[in-house]
């Protein structure tokens, strides 16, 4: 965007109309309405906005260097815009050419006045907020006793385990970057190591707790930046991080009725009633966000006069699975989405091919479930075997040995899965299991493993069914046979290929169903409906339409955030000691600009360390790497192909639906178990590798690994 006279003036209007009193660009509060009104408002690119910032207080010649809090800039000869984020002086000098120098004396603002530079000082708005101090007690302020009782089993989680894990540690490690700044590892282990979920391995390790600190480090910036932008006194503010549960999510509810009896009526400018049902709303659907980070503003007297909540959803890793649903929901949700564009009259055929689709997926559900029924008896012989059943107990209860190997990263989660099978209870199970009676649980695991042969294939949990744990403890079990008998497997072998078929047609089926949209909408005048239809699905499902400022389930746009974890592809990005981005290249690792291009000579992986931010998915990171333009609409663009796709880990291709924008990939979707092979179906979509790559650095580039 040109910033004219014209531009700036209709944004000085409209913020005239946001304040009480004249515009005054030295008003901390002011310079935050702006920056809102120019970012969410009127969808200003980051760089743009932040160039607007500086040419209200200052005017820059051609040749002019200057440094900002983003690192250098300069205004080249010839060029309407400056060049920002440039990461040392001599890149500006090099950018403006020869004649570089930089500004120290008077400025002139663009309304022509002549000002020195002590008063410009006092009027450049401080890019970095400054930081609110969080203690442990202000993090557990709202829902402290259920995240406990989440982290000692009292309580189920709302996912797995190890994402409790990892959604309530970012909000401890929010408290130990202000209780211990000089070891946060060492103070979040020190929390973590005193619950039940928090002293498992799997749970706790020093990577997962890097994934957790990094997540706390963009908070707590966004707890800053949100203070600053709401004119809320930081020192008058109490911050409190939110768990996932059911409980905690109750708990704030609760919280939230406190307030408004206490004189409070809004929460992010909405009304308290319609937020609490926001709230109660989130972990799925158009709001993913399981974790909440709530502000409250009090006066003197103790009064509450101002609440900010910012909702969030933390992944351990960009390549983790972003959304998930059941493929059979995803066709019954693109036929209804097809059907609005159709005429009344296609309804019917419509339907017709969601029941196809439907039918196929069910059919290679039930038909994968015969395939494993159909070893069942090879299982029922193992258990009468002793050195076989003590060798399936070790990878059922998945020590700390790992000889041999357990079938799941989480120590005993099968063997919990095994008891509750044949009927235990939960006293009875955490009575066996705290600490293992190896004896009896050898006896219950031999019952469970000789009722599986008596067990109708359906892939259902009913007692009576083969159900989808059941499945998957078969399948890591008899695709590597040989770990438990030490023999060559009995013929015919269970194998890893004949699962995933199962898997490739059932991603058939959705694709089949798109093709015949797409013939279904030329004959009704709706050219590549499919594709559109699919599209859509994605937009929706990994939230890009918040980049057009889209508000999630009524959240605002600005307190909706998503962290995608560590980088998944570690050894494509990675950064030197000063914290500056190195991306992988011919040769070895180059140094990034200010705006992401190499630059300079190649440097060895192993002088350089890990990528160490967390990568964020937002408006502005999403705007960047989408491409997308003023005006434009996040589906422009886009196209659909189907295809054999690698998996992230190289090992096996399976068939996807890839999603480019601008011939740029941007998603891949398949239909593939959560948990392993056999395991329960997903219709998953993740980041492509290109997609991950950009948003971990625009992530860097915009600043969000401070």
């Amino acid at each position: 965007m040109i910033l004219t006279e014209q531009v700036i003036n209709e944004v000085l209007e409209r913020l005239d109309e946001k304040v009480d009193t004249k515009v005054d660009l030295t008003d901390d509060k002011h310079l935050a309405k702006l920056e809102y009104i120019m970012l969410f408002e009127m969808n200003f690119p980051l760089s743009d906005t932040h160039e607007m910032l500086d040419r209200l207080n200052e005017k820059r010649n051609p040749g002019d260097i200057w440094k900002t809090s983003q690192g250098w800039a300069g205004l080249k000869p010839g060029e309407e815009k400056a060049q920002y984020g440039m990461p040392d002086r001599e890149s500006a000098e090099r950018y403006v050419g020869s004649g570089g120098k930089e500004k120290d004396k008077k400025d002139v603002n663009i309304f022509g006045k002549q000002e020195d530079p002590k008063d410009l000082k006092k009027k450049t708005k401080k890019e970095n907020p400054k930081n609110k101090p969080i203690s442990q007690e202000e993090i557990n302020d709202v829902d402290g006793t259920s995240k406990e009782r989440v982290l000692d089993g009292k309580d189920a989680p709302p996912g797995t385990e190890s994402s409790a894990v990892n959604e309530i540690g970012t909000g401890y490690a929010m408290a130990c970057m202000d209780e211990s700044p000089k070891d946060v590892d060492g103070c979040l282990d020190e929390k973590l190591k005193g619950t039940r979920l928090g002293r498992k391995p799997g749970n706790n390790s020093e990577e997962k707790r890097g994934h957790m600190i990094r997540a706390a480090r963009r908070e707590k910036q966004r707890v800053n930046a949100t203070l600053e932008r709401e004119g809320m006194n930081p020192k008058n503010t109490k911050v409190s991080h939110i768990g996932g549960s059911k409980g905690s999510l109750d708990d704030a509810v609760k919280r939230l009725d406190e307030l408004q009896k206490a004189g409070l009526k809004e929460v992010n400018g909405i009304k308290i009633d319609k937020y609490k049902k926001i709230i109660m709303a989130g972990g799925g659907g158009d709001d993913p966000t399981d974790t909440l980070v709530v502000m409250v503003e009090y006066d003197e007297n103790g009064k509450p006069i101002k609440a900010q909540i910012n909702h969030t959803s933390n992944k351990m890793t960009s390549s983790d699975q972003q959304s998930n649903s059941g493929p059979v929901k995803t066709a019954k949700n693109n036929n209804e989405r097809a059907k609005k564009s159709l005429p009344k009259e296609a309804h019917k055929e419509a339907d017709k091919i969601e029941k196809d689709t439907q039918d196929e997926i069910k059919k290679q559900r039930k038909l994968q479930a015969e395939y494993v029924g159909e070893y069942a008896k090879r299982i029922d012989k193992f258990a009468d075997d002793p050195e076989v059943l003590d060798m399936i107990y070790k990878r059922l209860m998945n020590d700390k040995t790992g000889n041999p190997p357990g079938i799941s990263t989480a120590a005993a989660k099968y063997m919990e899965v095994a008891l509750t099978r044949i009927g235990l209870s939960k006293s009875e199970r955490e009575e066996l299991l705290n600490p293992p009676n190896e004896k009896e649980l050898k006896k219950h695991l031999k019952t469970y493993l000789k009722s599986l042969k008596d067990k109708e294939p359906g892939g259902e949990e009913r007692k009576t069914s083969l159900g989808a744990n059941d499945i998957g403890i078969m399948t890591r079990l008899l695709t590597q046979e040989k770990i438990i008998t030490g023999k060559t497997p009995i013929d015919p072998p269970m194998l890893d290929s004949d699962l995933k078929s199962y898997y490739g047609k059932q991603t058939d089926a959705l694709n089949s169903q798109r093709e015949r949209l797409n013939k279904l909408g030329e004959e009704n005048g709706q050219e590549n409906l499919g594709n559109k239809t699919f599209v859509r699905d994605l937009i929706d499902r990994m939230h890009l339409n918040i980049a057009e400022g889209h508000d999630p389930n009524g959240i605002p746009n600005q307190n909706f955030e998503l962290i995608h974890g560590s980088l998944g592809y570690k050894n494509e990005i990675r950064q030197d000691d000063n914290g500056d981005m190195y991306e992988k290249g011919k040769g070895g690792f180059y140094k990034l600009d200010g705006n992401g291009k190499p630059t300079g000579e190649p440097v060895k992986a192993a002088d350089l360390n890990d990528f160490d931010c967390p990568v964020v998915g937002n408006p502005d990171t999403h705007r960047h790497c989408l491409g997308l333009k003023e005006g434009q609409k996040v589906e422009e663009g886009f196209d659909v192909r189907y295809k054999e796709y690698k998996m992230e880990d190289g090992s096996t291709s399976i068939k996807a639906l890839i999603y480019d924008r601008n011939n740029k990939p941007i998603a891949v979707q398949t239909c593939r178990p959560k948990s392993g092979p056999g395991g329960m179906i997903q219709d998953s979509m993740v980041w492509s590798k290109d997609y991950e790559i950009c948003l971990a650095k625009q992530s860097k580039l915009q600043g969000y690994c401070e």
